[in-house]
């Protein structure tokens, strides 16, 4: 068999048209034999694309299938994710980020409807600060402790409600404020025991209210 017939041979096998190379799966191999590249599709007609390294370990990957879904990913030699992109066609989406460990660190993700999040991790996967808003107008910003709780709140609301709130390292609420859009505020202070210490509030008619309780919540002063 020349060379002439070995060609030919080989375009009926992966199928040659118009200059354009057909097959449901490439590889691409180094030097020593070992398979550093794949991109295939299966029969449902999903696709995908991933490198390897040296010893055979998946060090990146993208896949797609017929509904619209992709997804991207970075991996160490341990098979952990280190980077990761996500989308379908509904307009959910994710953007992902993790340490050696594998925990997530750092993650921003929407949706369809408009809501969107943006987090960050310490080294354990705990929550530690958090950005999120919806398409009505709604937002919230936290910022959390070591241990992922919330230490701090800051959230509105669409019609122009806002609210401030500080825990302590067990998630219990020291302090508070909040007003809404019709000028009712209101601000409050509290105990260990999760008792209202102090209070003071206003409505948008101009009155005005004091209230100061001891450590045993009895009221001291009107």
């Amino acid at each position: 068999m020349d060379i002439e017939e070995r060609v030919a041979r080989l375009e009926r096998l992966i199928g040659v048209e118009t200059g354009v190379i057909r097959a449901k799966q490439f590889e691409v191999i180094g030097n020593n034999g070992q398979v550093v590249a794949d991109m295939g599709a299966d029969s449902e007609g999903d696709g995908r694309v991933m490198a390897f390294n040296a010893e055979g370990e998946v060090l990146a990957a993208m896949g797609v299938d017929l509904n619209g879904k992709g997804l991207v990913q970075t991996l160490n030699a341990e098979g952990k994710v280190l980077a990761e992109m996500f989308a379908d066609s509904k307009g959910n989406g994710l953007v992902g980020i993790s340490n050696a460990e594998g925990n997530r660190i750092a993650a921003m993700r929407a949706d369809g409807k408009g809501h969107g999040l943006v987090r960050t991790h310490n080294a354990e996967g705990k929550p530690l600060v958090a950005i999120g808003a919806d398409s009505e107008g709604a937002g919230i910003v936290m910022a959390g402790n070591a241990e992922g709780k919330g230490a701090a709140l800051i959230s509105t609301g669409p019609k122009g409600d806002g609210h401030v709130a500080i825990h302590n390292a067990e998630g219990e609420l020291l302090a508070a404020m909040g007003a809404d859009s019709d000028g009712k505020g209101l601000v409050s202070t509290h105990n260990a025991e999760r008792q209202t210490t102090a209070m003071i509030g206003a409505d948008s008619k101009g009155h005005g209210l004091v209230r100061i309780r001891n450590a045993e919540g009895v009221l001291e002063s009107p």
